[in-house]
């Protein structure tokens, strides 16, 4: 039964087609199955003829030995180059795939940095600004002269101690308030 069924399989089963593609195999199977056939009524008929003919069954099967023992070899190497070629492209793609990686990192590399470089500029900037409105405070605050900063809306948004003395109007009443209502 197991033989039978393993010979089913060379002949019939996908993976094993590249077997079926050569010549030498194809007959080798052919006797197999010859055989295998040949032999079906004598292994399900009665024990008492399968008894008597037992050793001409096993001299048969001697005979076949060779043919067995090729398919083994051929399938054994047919499928070692498989495995080669299937190893040989997978060293092929992580070979690539290493690469690309590589040049993922170093362009993120170079983008991590101008990204450093631009934070460095607008922080350098950001410290400038401060420091500009810093001083223009210190200038609005301490001018002897009534300083009121307008905004584009029309809106008070700076009022020195100056104005307050001259204006009347405190810093808090006027911020936020539009110059003609003022």
């Amino acid at each position: 039964d197991i033989f039978y069924s393993r010979n089913q399989t060379f002949t019939q089963g996908a993976t094993f087609s590249l077997i079926r593609e050569n010549e030498t195999m194809v007959n080798r199977l052919a006797n197999l199955s010859m055989f295998l056939e040949e032999s079906i009524p004598l292994i399900d008929g009665p024990d008492e003829e399968l008894l008597a003919r037992a050793f001409e069954l096993g001299r048969e099967t001697e005979v076949l030995h060779e043919e067995v023992r090729g398919l083994a070899i051929f399938g054994v190497s047919a499928f070692a180059r498989i495995t080669t070629d299937q190893r040989e492209l997978l060293s092929l793609l992580l070979s690539r795939t290493s690469s690309l990686l590589v040049g993922v990192i170093i362009v993120l590399g170079i983008v991590l940095g101008i990204l450093v470089h631009q934070f460095g500029i607008t922080e350098r900037e950001s410290q400038s600004r401060r420091e500009t409105n810093m001083w223009l405070n210190a200038v609005i605050r301490t001018s002897l002269d009534a300083v009121v900063v307008v905004d584009s809306d029309g809106l008070i948004v700076e009022y020195n101690g100056a104005a307050q003395e001259i204006f009347g109007f405190t810093r808090e009443e006027l911020l936020g308030r539009s110059v003609a209502q003022a």
